[in-house]
């Protein structure tokens, strides 16, 4: 959850027509019954998909709370934590452990030879001693250090035949295009409005996102306004906003 209307995932999660999407919350105090939170547009960008939802989901200092991008980069062999779900037939519970980020270089080395491409875009990690790890079942689950999201599982290498291979995310930290997008596109709080100006993925921004109709930003102006497309509201229970970024 990066904001009280938005849950992002992998894209994979969303393209498959016969699925059914939804959101659904759990309120501990009663009884635990599931909140539905209908999926009324979803954005997507390269691999990754933002579901935006109404109604939000109601956050409190001890229940649910959005998680923060991370804004800095992180080293190979830091300590991130993954989660996913451990489903052993008869219930599924949902686990987490901490695993180290794994060399780029080296990931792409190990996955080049089933075909599969490393870039700038990605995080690896990867368990040496091959314990730990994620499964398919886990796609658009997180990558979180420090309390703060790192990235969103992508590819799971532990479900191919042979020895276990990296596990696969995409990069959403240190200001990068994903960053961007989903900061742009849940009405975040962005860094200086100068440098987004000079951003390399303000053009292309602009060019390639027609949910994003008009981005005004007006010199010595601390905000910078973004007005969504309004065909990308059609199914919204109320009038598209203009969404304000304070910067």
């Amino acid at each position: 959850m990066v904001s009280p209307e938005f849950i992002l995932t992998a894209r994979i999660c969303t393209v498959k027509p016969q699925w059914e999407l939804f959101v659904a919350s759990v309120n501990l105090a009663k009884n635990g019954e599931p909140q539905y939170h209908p999926i009324m547009n979803i954005f997507r960008e390269g691999d990754l998909a933002l579901l935006q939802i109404h109604p939000h989901i109601t956050e409190s200092p001890t229940g649910y709370r959005r998680i923060p991008l991370y804004d800095g980069s992180v080293g190979v062999r830091k300590l991130v934590t993954i989660a996913g779900w451990d489903n052993n037939g008869t219930e599924s519970k949902l686990r987490e452990t901490e695993i180290p980020i794994f060399s780029e270089k080296m990931c792409g080395n190990m996955l080049a030879k089933i075909g599969y491409t490393i870039t700038k875009k990605n995080f690896c990690t990867f368990d040496e001693h091959r314990v730990k790890g994620c499964t398919h079942e886990d796609s658009g689950s997180a990558l979180v250090a420090e309390g703060r999201l790192l990235g969103v599982l992508i590819f799971a290498g532990t479900d191919l035949p042979g020895p276990p291979l990296p596990d696969v995310f995409i990069r959403v930290n240190d200001q990068n295009e994903y960053y961007l997008w989903i900061k742009i596109i849940i009405g975040e709080k962005l860094y200086n409005a100068n440098q987004f100006i000079q951003h390399p993925y303000y053009y292309p921004l602009l060019q390639y996102h027609p949910q994003i109709q008009t981005l005004h930003y007006s010199p010595g102006s601390d905000k910078l306004f973004v007005h969504p497309h309004p065909s990308h509201y059609s199914h919204a229970p109320r009038d598209p906003p203009h969404t304000v970024i304070h910067v």
